[in-house]
Parts: C-alpha cells; structure tokens; sequence
C-alpha cells in the first residue's frame, strides 16, 4: 500500500481542518499512517 504525507501550510484559516479530514478519509481507505506535518 502506498505511504503518502499530507504537508500544511497554515497561511489559510481552515488548512489544518482540510488536511485532518483528508488523514481521516486516507486512513478510512486503508492507506497505511498518513503523516501530518504543519508547516508555519
């Protein structure tokens, strides 16, 4: 299964909800540990 990493920049208010919703739906297909990493 592909390892895939959501990268954030914080510049807009709602970037952090979006990039948690998207790890939720990735973890819910089966993609294994999305990584999060917020970028300031």
């Amino acid at each position: 299964m592909a390892e895939i990493g959501i990268f954030v920049g914080t510049m807009y208010g709602n970037s952090l909800l979006v990039a948690e919703e998207a790890e939720a739906i990735l973890t819910a297909q089966g993609i294994k540990q999305p990584s999060l990493k917020i970028r300031n």
